[in-house]
């Protein structure tokens, strides 16, 4: 069993799709992850997530493709947000884009959101079949690191690190990298 590590580094929060195409057609359309929270069409407090993976093509092409779960938040624009996350230094193999995706997904529906309607994903609510560690590093479109983490953002929902062992299902994280030092 191959343990996966990676580096992501996550840009957003987008608003709407456009901006979101807009935004990699400048930047690159290497966008191989994408988390999206919204608000269901009739629900009145209730926000929903979605994680999901682009490999063939970008994360913002593939949110366009008809029939996928952003229609069902996209509505309900003044509540939309998505992040997309390029791999630092690396193209994945689709294998580490399944793993990964898979410890998001899992993470989400199993700790942060524990219930199955608020999760748009219908699948991979179970932990990976690897061992999978992520480092994320947060930024906003204009690419400068956003420091200061908003209530109900992703950024302060998910760990900067995030360490899963495949054999005892254990998850460790760290919720926030802090400076230390330079070094010369």
């Amino acid at each position: 069993m191959e343990t996966v590590a990676c580096g992501l580094n996550w840009f957003g929060p987008f608003s709407n799709l456009q901006d979101l195409k807009d935004w990699e057609s400048k930047e690159g359309n290497d966008t191989y992850l994408y988390l999206i929270r919204g608000k269901k069409k009739n629900a009145k407090k209730c926000r929903a997530f979605y994680v999901g993976q682009a490999f063939m093509q970008s994360a913002g092409k593939r949110m366009g493709n008809k029939h996928h779960h952003i229609e069902e938040v996209a509505t309900q624009a003044d509540h939309l947000c998505i992040y997309v996350a390029k791999f630092h230094d690396i193209k994945p193999s689709k294998k580490m884009l399944n793993v990964v995706e898979n410890l998001f997904i899992s993470f989400m529906y199993q700790y942060l959101v524990k219930a199955p309607d608020v999760m748009l994903n219908k699948t991979s609510f179970h932990k990976p079949q690897s061992s999978c560690y992520v480092v994320n590093n947060w930024y906003n479109p204009n690419n400068k690191e956003i420091l200061h983490y908003k209530k109900d953002s992703f950024c302060k929902l998910i760990p900067d690190v995030i360490c899963f062992y495949y054999e005892t299902g254990a998850v460790y994280g760290a919720q926030r990298i802090s400076f230390i030092s330079e070094l010369n």
